[in-house]
């Protein structure tokens, strides 16, 4: 069965009217959210991540990811499917660089207090 998470997703845009900016339920198959000191989105083949897709304007953008310690983020285009089935394409923020993966993570964790 495939596991599943929550994240959250932006469509860029230019001011848009009110209508257009309600937050919408989506999911990213193929995805999933990990968390660890920083939460990020990983290709996880078989899952699915689940979130809400908001329609922000750049400057809502900078205020969200211009301060300090999130510059760590990148942005990345990926695809997810809305409650209504239609795929859009939308922008994640995803670490630079992607943690290990949990199972490495879980090894590393049990040997250090085997010790």
């Amino acid at each position: 069965m495939p596991s599943s998470t929550a994240s959250t997703w932006t469509t860029p845009c230019l001011p848009a009217p009110a209508s257009n900016r309600a937050p919408r339920k989506a999911c990213a198959h193929g995805y999933a959210l990990h968390i660890g000191q920083r939460a990020t989105l990983v290709k996880a083949p078989g899952s699915i991540a689940w979130g809400v897709v908001y329609s922000l304007t750049p400057d809502d953008l900078a205020v969200l990811y211009g301060a300090p310690g999130l510059e760590v983020y990148r942005p990345e285009e990926i695809e997810v499917t809305l409650e209504n089935r239609a795929i859009i394409p939308v922008r994640v923020y995803n670490l630079a660089q992607a943690p290990a993966p949990m199972s490495a993570i879980r090894t590393t964790r049990r040997s250090s207090r085997q010790r």
